[in-house]
């Protein structure tokens, strides 16, 4: 049995009322912490040393700068490094109908709760468990559901907790991730007219390592390193 550990973040905004179009999960797999951690320990302290106005840094897509934007590309380039990491991101849209969170959930958190479960349900494989480490999604007080003991359910998770995002730089790798997806997404959609130039190049440069001309789609590439991107379709 192979133990993971699973960093997990999402972007955008589930609620129907909000005009943001896209939603997505990401989850980043991993056995062995030590070299990647140590290499991304080493570029934070680079970055503060160079920028000490961003100090205390943190990696999150939405902040990507003309001053930053380098750094988050050789962040890309960290990942890719190690072939013994692996990424998974389920991708919602909001406008298909058969994605409709009013007419399928209850609120907001259950769907929240129901596309973290599918996430790892098809991301982890029949010899593997995974203790999942979430960025802090806030749960409604009325609700009876915690995230830790919904996924404790899952047959191959052997724990959970939630975290702040700044305590965790691999759950800060999945932000840049699944914030790279989301913006492709927004581009090639029609909902981002006039993208910015730096996170757009961040963008394009992770379709570079990955050999693709867009982050659209169902695809999973397994060279340089496990990349997988799952728009969620489910049948009527």
């Amino acid at each position: 049995m192979n133990n993971y550990l699973g960093f997990m973040d999402e972007t955008g905004v589930l609620s129907p009322a909000s005009k943001q179009r896209f939603f997505a999960l990401g989850l980043l797999k991993i056995i062995d912490t030590s070299d990647f951690y140590q290499s991304l320990v080493v570029l934070k302290s680079r970055i503060e040393s160079k920028l000490p106005s961003l100090k205390p840094f943190e990696f999150k897509f939405s902040t990507i700068t003309k001053t930053s934007y380098n750094h988050y590309k050789i962040l890309i380039d960290l990942y890719f490094n190690y072939l013994h990491v692996k990424f998974c991101c389920l991708l919602i849209d909001k406008q298909n109908p058969q994605v409709d969170i009013s007419k399928y959930f209850n609120n907001i958190w259950d769907a929240y709760l129901t596309y973290s479960s599918i996430l790892i349900n098809n991301n982890i494989k029949t010899d593997e468990s995974v203790c999942i480490i979430a960025d802090y999604f806030g749960k409604p007080g009325a609700s009876r559901k915690f995230f830790e003991r919904e996924m404790n359910k899952i047959p191959k998770v052997y724990n959970a907790v939630m975290i702040e995002s700044h305590a965790s730089l691999f759950v800060q790798v999945v932000d840049v991730l699944i914030g790279c997806i989301s913006y492709d997404y927004k581009i090639n959609r029609g909902d981002l007219t006039r993208p910015d130039m730096y996170k757009k190049n961040v963008c394009d440069h992770l379709k570079s390592k990955i050999g693709k001309t867009t982050l659209i789609g169902n695809f999973t590439i397994n060279s340089p390193s496990y990349f997988s991107v799952w728009e969620f379709k489910p049948r009527p």
